[in-house]
C-alpha cells in the first residue's frame, strides 16, 4: 500500500515477488503520469506498508526494495492515514493511544475556559470536541481485540466526561487507576438527561447504522458484495442467513468482515427491510439499543 497524503495504491497477492512487482509497475506509470503532468512527488511523505497474515510476518520474511525514479520507498511498519494510525498487524493499537492523547488536549483547553459556562453549554462542547474525536472512523476499531486498548478508550471517554460534565461512569469515587467501571446499564442511565451514550453503545449504534446504509443503499460497493458472498441461498429461512466463519487469528476473528456477519445473524438482517427513517427512529430508543446489544453479546465472546 502507498501513499502520498490522500492517494493510495494498492495491491494483493498470495506470491511477495508478484506482489512487488505490480507496484513497481504501477510506479513507473504514476511516474510517467506526474511527470506528463509537471508534477512532482513529495518523496519525503511517501512511504509503505505491508499487511500479511502469520505465514508471512514482517520479521522472518525479507521483503524486496521499492524504488521510485531511483529513490528507495521505505517500508514502515504504522503510518497516519486520513487521521487513523494503520499498523501492519492491523490491531489499532497505535491509533487507540492517538485518540486518547487528542481527546485528553482538547479537555484541558475547554477546561480553561468551562468556569464560563452553564452544564448545558458544557454538553454541547463535549458534543462537538470529544465525541467527535472517539466517532471518526470508529467503525474500523469498534471491534477490538485488545481488552487493554477497549479499556485504554472507555478511561478516555469517562475521563472527558467526568472533566467537563461531572458525572462519575466509575463504581467508585473518579480514579483512572483503581476504579472499575460502571455496568453498561448504569452508565446509560447517568448519561440519558445529557442525550450521551456510553462509549460502547456509541460505537456500537455507529456501527449498525453504517451497515444498514451500505447494504441498503450500495448494494454494489465491493464491501457488500463481499459481504453478500456469504450468504445463504436456500430458501427464506431467516436463521442464521450468513455462513459463520471460523478463523485461527485474531485477525480475522476480530475483522469488520466477521462483525458485521455476526451483527447480521443476530438481529440485522430482519432489518433490512425497514426504511432508514423507521431504522434510525427504533434505534433512538435506548432501551432497543440495549436490548440489540445484549443480543450480541450472547451471540458471540469475540465482539466489543
Amino acid at each position: 500500500m502507498l501513499y502520498a497524503d490522500d492517494t493510495t495504491v494498492s495491491f494483493a497477492s498470495a506470491e511477495i515477488s508478484a506482489l512487488f512487482q505490480v507496484v513497481t509497475e504501477d510506479l513507473k506509470l504514476i511516474s510517467e503520469w506526474l511527470k506528463h503532468n509537471r508534477l512532482l512527488l513529495n518523496l519525503s511523505k511517501t512511504n509503505a506498508i505491508f499487511f500479511s497474515n502469520g505465514a508471512h510476518s514482517t520479521k522472518q520474511t525479507v521483503l524486496p526494495q521499492l524504488i521510485f525514479d531511483d529513490i528507495l520507498i521505505p517500508i514502515v511498519s504504522s503510518t497516519k492515514l486520513l487521521g487513523v494510525i494503520i499498523d501492519n498487524k492491523l490491531k489499532f493499537d497505535l491509533n487507540s493511544k492517538d485518540v486518547t492523547r487528542r481527546v485528553a488536549y482538547k479537555v484541558r483547553v475547554l477546561l480553561k475556559s468551562a468556569f464560563l459556562f452553564d452544564i448545558e453549554f458544557k454538553t454541547i462542547l463535549f458534543k462537538l470536541f470529544i465525541l467527535s474525536t472517539f466517532d471518526y472512523c470508529s467503525s474500523l476499531f469498534v471491534h477490538f481485540s485488545s481488552q487493554v486498548d477497549q479499556l485504554r478508550l472507555e478511561r478516555s471517554y469517562s475521563n472527558a466526561v467526568y472533566s467537563l460534565l461531572r458525572v462519575n461512569l466509575y463504581d467508585r469515587n473518579f480514579s483512572t487507576q483503581n476504579s472499575t467501571m460502571m455496568s453498561l446499564e448504569r452508565q446509560l442511565k447517568t448519561l440519558i438527561n445529557f442525550d450521551i451514550l456510553p462509549l460502547k453503545f456509541r460505537y456500537f449504534k455507529r456501527l449498525i447504522r453504517f451497515l444498514f446504509m451500505n447494504i441498503t443503499k450500495n448494494p454494489t460497493s465491493s464491501l457488500v458484495k463481499s459481504l453478500m458472498s456469504y450468504k445463504k441461498t436456500y430458501g427464506s429461512l431467516r436463521r442464521d442467513p450468513f455462513k459463520a466463519r471460523l478463523f485461527k487469528t485474531n485477525l480475522g476473528s476480530f475483522s469488520f468482515l466477521n462483525i458485521a456477519i455476526k451483527i447480521l445473524n443476530s438481529f440485522l438482517y430482519d432489518d433490512l427491510d425497514l426504511s432508514f427513517y423507521v431504522f434510525n427512529n427504533f434505534y433512538k430508543n435506548n432501551q432497543n439499543l440495549l436490548k440489540s446489544f445484549n443480543i450480541c453479546l450472547k451471540s458471540s465472546n469475540t465482539w466489543l
